[in-house]
């Protein structure tokens, strides 16, 4: 047995006999076997040794045979559970410091001149040349959302909701939410004061005092007011194009000449109180369509029920209907005197407003062109004359 030689090799994790040729080959080949079994169950040993701790809330049957094993386990789990629980409190504790640490833009970049990431006239040089928009946009971002909105932010947010809905929306994903929510600018819409907005305390009131559904039909008018800019001493100018939206007391302020009103009319009742108003200088048929869908949202939201909206003949109102879907040309297939609003944002369900032209109006309007013109030639190419 010393003459023979035996070389043991290890091959990805196997272990293999290699004899070499002699002229003891032909020993009896029990004792290799008998080595080879005893080289894997000491590379099993080594393997089991290795293996992963299991997990302690990883519960056995073994483990609750006996109370006394249930006593221990559950000492163990509690004792996890309390590590655990320390441990993430105390992770949460790090996060909240830092977010305090670095709440505003001057103390980021104070944290960023201290760990020399920046030089200290880059720092100066930074926080001079940045305008104050961005600074409070950084602001906002760096502490919590729950803080109020800033003046020029709140202003900036209704203003170019006013003019667009879905310029709105886009900003506002594009700049992740920074912007307020839509019915946070419904609530900011909404005022008491007598203020150019949206006023529906009264309807609402109206609505909660009936006993009976609230129909109405909404009336849409302008009129022209005086150009004047007056000085009130409450230190706010007066006279400038208001929008509702708390506008800066600048110097070069643009005069309103008209005011743009929307009126609540009780059909089953005998009633009317006014939706809100908002002086203007002019305005295009697709922002007074924007306004529209705007004070039908909030109208609908008091309970109030609305089916038919009623205007003059004026080329803007119309331009505002045909971009919400009305089509008026009488003659064609696609005649459509009725526009289609959701029930609240984002609703699938859709409610038919009809459209009514002031008759009253457009009958002054029909005898005003006739007393100009005399004589009106219709599309047939019949004459239409004044006189009778």
């Amino acid at each position: 047995m010393n003459d023979l030689s035996i070389q043991i090799e290890s091959c990805e994790n196997q272990s293999v006999i290699v004899i070499p040729e002699s002229k003891y080959c032909s020993l009896n080949m029990d004792l290799y076997q008998n080595q080879i079994m005893c080289m894997q169950s000491t590379s099993a040993s080594i393997q089991t040794t290795i293996q992963t701790e299991p997990l302690i809330y990883d519960i056995k049957t073994l483990d609750l045979l006996t109370p006394r094993k249930s006593k221990c386990h559950f000492k163990k789990l509690s004792f996890k559970y309390w590590f655990n629980k320390k441990k993430i409190l105390n992770l949460n504790q790090t996060v909240r410091r830092l977010r305090n640490k670095l709440s505003s833009l001057e103390a980021l970049f104070k944290h960023l001149k201290n760990n020399n990431l920046i030089t200290e006239n880059a720092h100066d040089e930074i926080l001079n040349k940045l305008a104050d928009p961005i600074k409070e946009t950084i602001n906002r971002n760096l502490k919590s959302r729950n803080t109020k909105y800033s003046p020029a932010l709140r202003s900036f947010a209704l203003t170019l909701q006013f003019y667009s809905s879905k310029a709105y929306l886009f900003v506002r994903k594009t700049f992740k939410n920074l912007l307020p929510y839509l019915n946070t600018l419904k609530k900011w819409y909404s005022v008491i004061d007598g203020e150019p907005g949206f006023l529906f305390q009264s309807i609402t009131q109206r609505v909660s005092e009936s006993v009976n559904p609230v129909v109405c039909n909404i009336v849409i008018d302008e009129m022209s007011i005086r150009k004047q800019i007056t000085y009130h001493l409450n230190g706010k100018f007066y006279g400038g194009v208001d929008l509702g939206t708390t506008q800066e007391q600048v110097d070069n302020i643009q005069e309103a000449t008209n005011a743009l009103v929307f009126l609540a009319v009780c059909i089953n009742g005998h009633w009317k109180v006014p939706l809100g108003y908002f002086l203007i200088n002019s305005f295009s048929g697709s922002e007074r369509a924007n306004l529209l869908k705007k004070c039908l949202e909030i109208f609908f939201e008091t309970g109030a029920k609305c089916y038919s909206i009623t205007f003059d003949g004026a080329p803007c109102n119309i331009s505002m209907c045909k971009i919400l879907g009305a089509n008026f040309d009488y003659f064609s297939s696609e005649f459509k005197p009725w526009i289609s609003v959701p029930e609240f944002p984002g609703s699938k369900n859709e409610k038919i407003i009809y459209i009514f032209w002031d008759a009253v109006r457009m009958l002054k309007l029909v005898r005003n062109t006739l007393g100009e013109k005399k004589v009106i030639i219709n599309p047939v190419g019949e004459q239409i004359k004044g006189t009778i």
